[in-house]
């Protein structure tokens, strides 16, 4: 099962793929087709951004806690690779697509 990031890059190829094969069968809108793309692309990055900025408000909180509240070094630590785990599933290793 594709995980969210590969579900967008789906449809990104998807949405190129049908304004290509638009143009070149010359049954669509040349005008049309593009803009499909462009739609396609900025929905992809707008629930990339989306994501990313809740994990960063999540490790943000994480870091006031640890700063302000009386907390020992093991809670720190659990807090921290907490907020660590969550970044790391929001920026996945770079992969070719």
């Amino acid at each position: 099962m594709a995980n969210k990031q590969d579900e967008r890059y789906i449809a990104i190829a998807r949405a190129c793929i049908k304004a290509v094969n638009q143009i070149a069968q010359g049954t669509g809108d040349k005008e049309k087709a593009i803009e499909s793309v462009y739609q396609a692309i900025d929905t992809a990055f707008r629930e990339q951004n989306a994501k990313l900025l809740d994990d960063l408000a999540n490790v943000v909180n994480t870091l006031h806690v640890i700063k302000d509240q009386t907390i020992n070094l093991d809670d720190a630590h659990r807090k921290a690779a907490d907020a660590l785990a969550g970044l790391k599933s929001a920026i996945p290793k770079r992969s070719m697509h």
